[in-house]
Formats: structure tokens, C-alpha cells, sequence
């Protein structure tokens, strides 16, 4: 077993990080203080060494290393000057000359200086035209052209490396190239998408093909807003290529395509608590640092969900607003829909439990009236009479001239008549006669009148 020989170099109390790795693997770290054609000269805590490159498997440099690390990090600017400051003390044209300017483009590009990214590349191909990173440059133009909207030009360029034996180049221009020049039929468009999926699933677009493989599929189907049987395959089928593309992409904008037939999957499927996961992912990605504006959005869903007389799916997310955004001014509105959604039921207690809920939030008065008017016939049909009647009246003493002051009166007349107060309960009725002779409630109100 062949050994491995490490050199520790120090110098002015620093560890020197340039690595020298030996066909043999023995390895050598200090500082490169020249390189040839034939000879590389390291500097050794022992003197200077001489190595022939033929002898050598690898060579690390502390300039790669640093720009690297900075690079993967995210901070480019910190790359690109390490890069640049490396290119400043290279003498000649060497490999990794090459690589820093690569290097630079890309830190251009992720900066989104796309004309100075431009121009390193450009400067790479006339210093090393059949070098590695020849195809890696031509690739980075291509895609600078295309996003500059100069499609001929990227188509060209994208053309020319069809024939790259780099998968990973390979799989980027035969992207690039379906998205310059789309195929006419929706068949022969999945039949791409099907051996690129096979062919490439590594890509850094497979998430963006089986987003789109599943977007081909979903127009597919007949009759889409209903919920049958005869679609759940499809739906299946769709979901699986979504959350496929989900695992396979950080990229905001990316995710941000694929969130909503999601969601539109898991609800045809039923698969409600994956639905309303995915719902808070979504609208997280959508509203990163504004929590009110993710509130108002899953408040809009649950009042859809209301309207389609989903009640069972509404209700669970109203209770989520609140205990998930309890500062929110969203928190009143799901309350009072909560209550309203219970009346439905028949469920008084649960109904007056969150109308209740309303008045400990800040609420708008338009609401409040709505909210005091709600609580007091909950506690009517819970036969708790006495506690209606004085609602109902505080009701009246805050807004005599309420637009459902005549539901208020007709409710606390039935309210006095309930807890055995029938002289009270006809002065009652007599006002909103008064007041309101041909309103909603004035048959019932003759009615009650003429009970003894």
C-alpha cells in the first residue's frame, strides 16, 4: 500500500494551501513559487522542491480553493475578486488561467452583469480556443444570447454544441434548443419530454420538462373543474410528475409554476392535509417576509372553499389563519366565517364560541354590529334567552339606526316571549310594526301579536 507523504509548510506563522497530489498520491502543500511547460517549483518548509509534471495527478490552488469556497457560499463578488487578483499575478497562458476567467464570467452571470459575463467569456474562446472550457464558455453565451432575445444567434451557437460528448453541456443545449424551436404537436412535444426525462435526469431543467410534461397532461383532460372518478388517473399521474419536479428544484420561479396544479392535484385526489401543506409552502415562496399578505391569501382560498360549499376543508383552514398568524387583521373575518359556517351546521355552541372570538380582535365596526347580531341569535336558539335579549338591546342602544335594526327588533320581541315576558314581547312587535310595516319579518310579527 502506497504511503501518503503530507508537508505541513508554514511561513510568517500562515499554512500555505497549495496542494501538489503525485501520480504515487503522495502529497505535497506549500506555496507554488513558479510553473513550466515540464516543471512545477513548490516551496517546502525543506527548500524548494522541483516536480515534473508528468509526475503529477492533480494541483490545487489556494487561489481555486478560496474563489471556490466563496463561490459555492453565494457571495460573488468575493469570488470574482479572488479570480481577478489570481489572473493579475499569472504570468502566460496556463489551465488555470483559463478557469479564473471561466470563473469570472460565471460570478458575472450570477450577478447578472450579463454584458461584462459576455465579454470574459468571449476573451476565454480567443486565448483558449480548443481548450477545456471552451464548451462551458460557448454554452454561457448561448444562453446570454437567448435571454437577450438574439435566438438566431443562441440557436447557433447551441447547434454547435449538439455534438458535445459533456452530458451535462449536451443536456442544457438539447433544452435550449426544444424551447427556440418547439415541436407542432402536443404528441411529438411528450415524446421529447419522455426521453429527456430518461435521457437526463440530472438536468438542471428536468424540473421545468416535468412541469411542462405535466401541464401537456392536465389539458388534456375533459372536464377538469369536475370532481369524477374517470379523471383521479390522470390526476395521479400529474401529481407524481410534480412532486417529482418539486424535489428536484430550488429555483423561486420555477416552483412558484409548479405549486398550483399541485394543489389542484391533491384537492381532485382528496388528499387534503397535502393540499393545504403545499398551500402554506406556496404562499411562503409567493410572500417570503410579508405575513399579512400570506394570511389574505389563504383567507381568499378558504372563503372559495366556503363558496363551493366545501365547508368540511374551509373550516380547517380558518382555524389555521389564526393560530399560524395571530397578529393579522385577516384573524376577525376567519372567526366570523368560522361562526357563520357552524350556524350552518346547527352547531350553536361552536358557532357562538368563535363569534365570541371576533370581540377579542381587533375588528372593523361594520363587522362588530354583524358579530353582536350573530352571538344574540345564538344564544336564542340555545334557549338562553335572557343573555339574547340583552344583546339584541345593546344591539339597539350602539345602532339605532343599524340596516338590520328590524331583524334586531323582531329577534328580541321572540327573545321576551321565549323567557315568558309576553307584555314586553308585544311592546316589542308593535315597535317594528311601527317602524317597519311591510318588513321581512311583519307576518310573523302579526302572528306573535295575536297569540294571547
Amino acid at each position: 500500500m502506497r504511503g501518503i507523504i503530507i508537508f505541513l509548510l508554514f511561513f510568517g506563522g500562515l499554512i500555505w494551501a497549495d496542494t501538489v497530489i503525485l501520480e504515487n498520491d503522495s502529497v505535497y502543500e506549500g506555496r507554488i513559487v513558479k510553473e513550466t511547460e515540464k516543471m512545477i517549483i513548490i516551496k517546502t518548509e525543506i527548500g524548494e522542491i522541483g516536480i515534473p509534471r508528468d509526475k503529477i495527478k492533480e494541483i490545487e490552488y489556494e487561489w481555486v480553493k478560496e474563489g471556490e469556497k466563496e463561490y459555492k457560499k453565494g457571495n460573488w463578488e468575493e469570488a470574482k475578486e479572488i479570480f481577478e487578483e489570481y489572473i493579475e499575478k499569472e504570468k502566460g497562458k496556463t489551465k488555470d488561467k483559463e478557469k479564473a476567467i471561466f470563473k469570472i464570467g460565471m460570478c458575472y452571470m450570477k450577478l447578472n452583469e450579463k454584458e461584462k459575463a459576455l465579454k470574459k467569456f468571449l476573451q476565454l474562446l480567443k486565448e483558449y480556443p480548443d481548450k477545456e472550457y471552451r464548451e462551458k464558455a460557448e454554452l454561457e453565451i448561448g444562453k446570454i444570447y437567448y435571454e437577450k432575445g438574439e435566438k438566431e444567434k443562441a440557436k447557433e451557437i447551441f447547434e454547435k454544441l449538439k455534438g458535445s460528448w459533456d452530458r451535462k453541456i449536451k443536456a442544457e443545449v438539447e433544452y435550449y434548443l426544444f424551447v427556440l424551436n418547439p415541436p407542432e404537436t402536443e404528441g411529438e412535444k411528450e415524446e421529447f419530454y419522455n426521453e429527456y426525462i430518461a435521457q437526463y435526469p440530472e438536468s438542471p431543467y428536468i424540473s421545468e420538462i416535468l412541469y411542462q410534461k405535466g401541464e401537456t397532461l392536465y389539458n388534456r383532460i375533459e372536464n377538469r373543474e369536475k370532481y369524477t372518478i374517470k379523471n383521479i388517473p390522470q390526476y395521479r399521474e400529474i401529481k407524481e410528475l410534480r412532486e417529482e419536479a418539486k424535489e428536484k428544484t430550488e429555483n423561486p420561479e420555477t416552483l412558484k409554476k409548479i405549486y398550483p396544479l399541485l394543489i389542484t392535484c391533491y384537492d381532485h385526489l382528496a388528499e387534503y392535509r397535502r393540499k393545504h401543506k403545499t398551500m402554506r409552502e406556496y404562499v411562503d415562496l409567493l410572500y417570503p417576509k410579508d405575513k399579512e399578505k400570506q394570511a389574505n391569501y389563504l383567507k381568499k382560498q378558504a372563503d372559495e372553499l366556503k363558496e363551493k360549499g366545501e365547508t368540511g376543508e374551509a373550516i380547517m383552514l380558518y382555524h389555521f389563519i389564526p393560530y399560524n398568524y395571530p397578529e393579522s387583521k385577516t384573524v376577525s373575518g376567519c372567526y366570523f366565517k368560522l361562526g357563520e359556517l357552524f350556524e350552518e351546521k346547527m352547531d350553536w355552541e361552536r358557532a357562538l364560541k368563535n363569534y365570541k372570538f371576533v370581540l377579542s380582535n381587533e375588528v372593523e365596526e361594520n363587522l362588530l354590529q354583524k358579530v353582536l347580531f350573530r352571538i344574540g341569535i345564538c344564544y336564542l336558539k340555545l334557549n338562553k334567552n335572557k343573555k339574547a335579549t340583552e344583546m339584541f338591546q345593546e344591539i339597539i342602544l350602539k345602532y339605532p339606526e343599524s340596516n338590520f335594526s328590524g331583524e334586531v327588533l323582531y329577534y328580541l320581541g321572540r327573545a321576551y316571549y321565549n323567557s315568558g315576558r309576553k307584555e314586553k314581547a308585544k311592546e316589542v312587535f308593535n315597535r317594528y310594526f311601527k317602524k317597519f310595516p311591510e318588513g321581512k319579518y311583519a307576518k310573523e310579527v302579526n302572528l306573535y301579536l295575536k297569540l294571547p
